[in-house]
């Protein structure tokens, strides 16, 4: 059984200036290979805002969470944490500026970002990028402050008719090196 919800007022897809894009979900998964796996409850949630301060400069809110509960859980239900794709949260993956795709996974995941844009000139933009986040196996331990990561970067966008062309460079507290990220039309 499974339950999404989805709301998206963005003025754009991508780049946004102004709006909210909110998911949310609930999967019940009964006994998969009715031997190995149990029962699964799984519930997600994102939260994105837009809040302009003016024609060129916005600052984007990110809330990404999830947890999973059952005594022997597939990987395919675990939550994953990094890189900077949005593809469809309900398949438990989460953006995180810093970490390379799937770079943190676990039980249970929660993180929260912020995106400072500036329309430089007319489809050109560039965003200063931070968050901070957490994957634990115990919905507890989530919200304890030991063991958070964290991570920021700079990205150069261009918005075209094929869709974004963007350039990140990332880091976290992690590790010593620069990430980089190249992004060139839509996810799909």
């Amino acid at each position: 059984m499974n339950t999404y919800l989805k709301y998206d007022s963005y003025n754009r897809y991508v780049f946004p200036n102004k709006g909210i894009r909110f998911t949310s979900g609930f999967e019940f998964v009964r006994d998969i290979d009715k031997k190995q796996y149990s029962d699964i409850y799984r519930v997600s949630v994102t939260h994105n805002r837009a809040h302009p301060f003016s024609e060129r400069f916005t600052l984007i809110t990110h809330l990404y969470g999830g947890t999973v509960v059952g005594d022997s859980i597939p990987p395919d239900y675990i939550f994953y944490s990094g890189g900077l794709i949005t593809i469809d949260y309900h398949a438990g993956i989460f953006p995180f500026v810093g970490l390379e795709l799937f770079e943190r996974s676990d039980k249970n995941v929660l993180s929260f970002g912020m995106d400072l844009q500036y329309e430089i000139l007319r489809d050109h933009y560039i965003l200063l990028r931070g968050n901070v986040g957490k994957a634990a196996a115990s919905f507890e331990d989530i919200f304890f402050l030991e063991d958070f990561y964290f991570g920021y970067g700079l990205t150069y966008g261009l918005r075209t008719l094929i869709g974004p062309v963007e350039f990140s460079f990332m880091k976290n507290n992690l590790r010593k090196d620069i990430i980089t990220h190249v992004n060139i039309g839509y996810r799909f």
